[in-house]
């Protein structure tokens, strides 16, 4: 089963990232894959292809009512949500769970798995994205949903496995004498506390407090 697969990276520190780990795991799974990538990743062209998948995954920068492709194009907004009816919807976007993905589902998606908060991406930005440590230490967590999707599990199975294997390798991370392993692994775990699969689970406050409060302790240390 193919999913269509959104990306950019234009001249953004954080895009820029998760485009370059996210080409080779299209690359893997080419044969699942229908991508929209850089200058494809537009309005014209999502509303186009979307039709003929039953699986999306976005990456962009998200926003309660929106989310954005190449060059910051409004890619999804309330005025084409329908063309996700019957579809399963993984976005790696922040904001988007609460009220996006909320009218997504009303609209008849099959499922949304998104975040209701601001995603917080550790990084260095003083070095390319394939030389950053920092990033590479998030990135199995935060591309964990994508390949469970493209190796067919269902929603609800993405989003319990990507809260397991969240937890367990933020605290391998944690346990560790490196400041940075560290501090990725405390940002895990205020990421999980946001991730929401649309009408199934709801969010958990306490993690989410417990989770902020940690992460901000950490980076102020």
């Amino acid at each position: 089963m193919v999913v269509l697969v959104t990306a950019y990276k234009n001249n953004d520190v954080v895009m820029s990232r998760i485009y370059t780990y996210l080409l080779p795991i299209i690359e893997k799974y080419r044969d699942k894959v229908f991508p929209l990538l850089e200058e494809k990743d537009t309005r014209e062209n999502f509303e186009r292809y979307v039709k003929e998948f039953p699986k999306v995954a976005f990456h962009g920068h998200g926003f309660t009512y929106a989310l954005a492709g190449y060059r910051n194009q409004i890619i999804l907004d309330p005025k084409n949500i329908h063309l996700l009816k019957g579809k399963d919807v993984l976005a790696t976007a922040c904001l988007t769970a609460y009220y996006l993905g909320e009218l997504a589902m009303k609209k008849g998606a099959k499922s949304y798995i998104g975040y209701i908060d601001e995603l917080i991406i550790p990084l260095d930005p003083d070095v390319p994205p394939e030389r950053d440590r920092v990033f590479a230490l998030f990135a199995p967590f935060l591309f964990y949903p994508l390949i469970l999707q493209l190796e067919g599990y269902s929603p609800e199975e993405i989003y319990l496995y990507t809260t397991e294997f969240g937890k367990r390798y933020a605290y391998e991370l944690i346990k560790t004498r490196d400041p940075v392993k560290r501090d990725v692994g405390y940002i895990i775990l205020y990421n999980i506390s946001i991730v929401y699969q649309v009408g199934v689970k709801r969010p958990n406050l306490l993690p989410l407090l417990y989770g902020g409060v940690i992460t901000l302790l950490t980076l102020l240390v």
